[in-house]
C-alpha cells in the first residue's frame, strides 16, 4: 500500500469458524492505525453481535483474525502520520 492513500478497505469472509492470520506486509512504511470491526464470541449464535478494536501495527506485523461460520472482519487502515 502507498502511504499517499490515506486508508485502505478490507473485507474477509469464510463460511466456517477459522483464525486467518493476515500478513501487513502491503503496508507502506512506518506505523499504521487499524480499526477492526470483528465477528463477537457469540456471533455463530447471534450473528449481529461484533466487537470494535483499534491497534497500531506496522508492515511487520500479522493480523489474525477470528472468524464466526459465514462471519467476517471489516479493518480499516489509516496513515500513523
Amino acid at each position: 500500500m502507498s502511504e499517499t492513500v490515506p486508508e485502505h478497505l478490507t473485507n474477509t469472509f469464510r463460511r466456517v469458524h477459522k483464525e486467518l492470520p493476515v500478513p501487513l506486509k502491503f503496508l507502506g512504511k512506518g506505523d499504521w492505525k487499524v480499526t477492526l470491526w470483528e465477528d463477537a464470541p457469540d456471533a455463530g449464535e447471534n450473528a449481529e453481535h461484533l466487537v470494535r478494536n483499534e491497534k497500531t501495527v506496522r508492515p511487520s506485523d500479522t493480523l489474525q483474525l477470528k472468524l464466526a461460520p459465514s462471519g467476517g472482519t471489516v479493518a480499516i487502515f489509516s496513515s500513523g502520520k
